[in-house]
């Protein structure tokens, strides 16, 4: 084909796959600045099974490169969710093709102009047509399917995330489960396409050709590489549990400079996780559009408007969402995802971290927070307890509880090797480097048990207008005034508890004010690199002057920079300790003086003659 008009003569049958693609693009196919005129890179990153939905014929006249091609070439391409068809069709368009998304509501509007969509689908106006599984079963589109006019012109039926097809067609959408039936009925000129990122070897694969009632013989499997070299996997241990509404290990990200989606498994996660993200910013409704929800239960509208915002406005830089957004969602200026919890399954870390990257052109990352449960059950799976108890066995069930694919993944983090080289391995990715480490590899972002924050990733620095997101004040600890307790080398918990409060905050604002790359991608307890709270708090006592902060913690990466802020406020509780001190002591002292004389005075005689 020719880069710049397509080849009338193209050296295929319009009957092959790359023949249906090319007339479905036709004099479009050089409008899309990304677009390749290769049938793999049409299919960058994805897997795609495909098939005539019968047997071809043996060649004949009507199988010979002079075969005349469908006028109206139409592809019918099934969606799981309704906010991705319409993502699909708003960017199919940009082909200079005429896409539909068959939905409530472009019904709805087609027949508010006087138009029938179903009608215009039969007459195949539209060259692309999405729609739900469960509209497939519907009277209209067997009214579609049976019409002349369209079979002639159909040319390919399509599954988008085709990986969903078996697991939800068990119990969850049954809808899918009927796909295979349909195939069945399309015409024999008709090729049958599914797509997926996440379509592993092995038993996932013979379950979709079961599924489809395929042969292995009738398909063929286009397998790429699903790796991509610009995003950056991390695993991290998050340090509290998701029952709560602050969520400090992320507080990093609702910051300038970051363009981020929170993944959540839950509605009610994803709520809690939006409002601690608005706490972090000024007051007002400007905050409702530096953090944004997406999920099922928020509008089409809210949800195209946070698109919109996310794409074009600086300052919107996190959508907390749902799972339901990693479905093929394409927005090229994410830069970074974040799994807040170990995914529910393989494939869903796959789909959410690839909402991250798609401008190849930019680096980006993948962090993923695994819950201390999770943990707790993977330490003891690599080092068993020697006599089993009902908690480890517990622990022991969690992990065989987890996605077969997530296993040695898991094994891999906690052993800290390479959690790249697994993920190649459940994804069937073949390439000669797939199996090294990142390093053996020569990855140009290392996965974060490789090498521990790489410095290569680079984010928009904050402006100098920008204004750090003001913070809740610490919370208030009562520091106990009784006259037993007084400051000593070992201190009381209620003085470590308060002076832990104190440090957390610090670190936080301290955090918030760096812009080097450290600062954009990990949480405040980084200001600790080189020493501990523990540390400090044990030695608190000893830092009556900076020359003595200097010698304590000569280890921490940050003394130079925040040695003064830190000793500033380390004084200060100091001297707060030391007045407390002084006034138990005075209070001591009375009780003291005060026993002593009540004990003089019942010790004195009574005077003589008195009975």
């Amino acid at each position: 084909m020719s880069t710049t008009s397509p080849n009338p003569n193209p050296p295929f049958l319009w009957t092959s796959l790359e023949g249906r693609v090319y007339i479905l693009l036709g004099k479009h196919i050089t409008r899309h600045p990304d677009h390749s005129h290769r049938l793999d890179k049409l299919g960058k990153n994805d897997r795609i099974l495909c098939s005539h939905s019968r047997p071809p014929p043996p060649a004949s006249k009507s199988t010979t490169r002079d075969t005349k091609a469908p006028e109206k070439p139409v592809a019918l391409v099934v969606t799981p969710l309704i906010e991705l068809g319409n993502a699909h069709a708003r960017e199919i368009t940009t082909f200079g093709l005429r896409a539909v998304s068959v939905t409530a509501e472009s019904l709805l509007a087609a027949s508010r102009e006087g138009r029938n969509l179903f009608q215009e689908i039969r007459q195949c106006l539209w060259s692309i047509v999405l729609m739900s599984a469960e509209r497939l079963a519907s009277h209209d589109f067997e009214m579609i399917l049976q019409d002349e006019t369209f079979q002639k012109n159909l040319v390919l039926f399509g599954i988008d995330e085709t990986h969903l097809l078996v697991p939800w067609g068990k119990d969850f959408r049954e809808a899918y489960s009927r796909i295979s039936a349909l195939r069945l009925r399309l015409p024999k000129h008709t090729s049958f396409v599914a797509v997926t990122a996440t379509l592993s070897k092995g038993d996932d694969y013979k379950d979709l050709l079961k599924e489809l009632k395929f042969k292995s013989n009738e398909i063929a499997c286009i397998r790429l590489s699903s790796e991509q070299l610009n995003i950056r996997t991390v695993f991290l241990n998050l340090s509290h549990t998701l029952g709560r509404y602050t969520f400090p290990d992320i507080s990093w990200v609702f910051r300038q400079g970051v363009k981020a989606v929170v993944f959540c498994s839950t509605i009610d996660l994803c709520f809690h996780v939006a409002v601690y993200g608005w706490s972090l910013y000024p007051e007002g409704v400007q905050r409702l559009l530096n953090v944004r929800l997406w999920s099922s239960i928020t509008s089409a509208e809210s949800n195209q408007r946070t698109l919109e915002l996310f794409n074009n406005r600086e300052d919107t830089s996190v959508i907390i969402a749902t799972i339901a957004f990693g479905m093929g969602m394409n927005l090229r200026t994410i830069n970074t995802v974040i799994n807040l919890g170990l995914p529910s399954s393989f494939s869903a870390l796959v789909q959410q971290n690839g909402r991250t990257g798609r401008n190849p052109q930019i680096s980006a990352q993948s962090l993923t927070y695994i819950e201390p449960s999770i943990i707790t059950a993977l330490q003891e799976q690599i080092n068993p307890p020697k006599r089993p108890t009902p908690t480890s066995a517990n622990n022991k069930k969690r992990f065989e509880d987890l996605d077969r694919l997530f296993r040695p993944i898991l094994l891999s983090y906690g052993r800290r090797k390479c959690i790249v080289a697994p993920i190649n391995t459940a994804l069937g990715n073949e390439s000669p480097t797939s199996s090294l480490s990142c390093l053996d590899a020569g990855r140009p972002l290392p996965c974060s048990s490789c090498e521990k924050f790489n410095t290569k990733l680079l984010l928009p620095p904050q402006p100098p207008h920008y204004l750090v997101p003001p913070l809740l004040p610490p919370p208030t600890v009562r520091i106990r005034k009784s006259p037993t307790v007084g400051l000593r080398p070992a201190w009381a918990k209620s003085y470590r508890d308060n002076a832990q409060v104190w440090l957390n905050h610090f670190a936080t604002t301290r955090w918030l004010l760096k812009t080097d790359l450290r600062a954009q991608l990990m949480p405040p307890a980084a200001l600790w690199s080189g020493v501990s709270i523990d540390f400090i708090l044990t030695n608190f006592h000893r830092f009556n002057a900076r020359e003595s902060l200097n010698a304590v913690l000569d280890d921490w990466a940050y003394l130079d920079t925040d040695g003064d802020a830190l000793f500033e406020i380390l004084d200060k509780l100091n001297h707060q300790f030391d007045e407390h001190l002084q006034a138990a002591k005075k209070i001591r002292a009375r009780k003291n003086a005060n026993t002593r004389a009540k004990k003089a005075a019942q010790s004195q005689p009574s005077p003589t003659g008195e009975h």
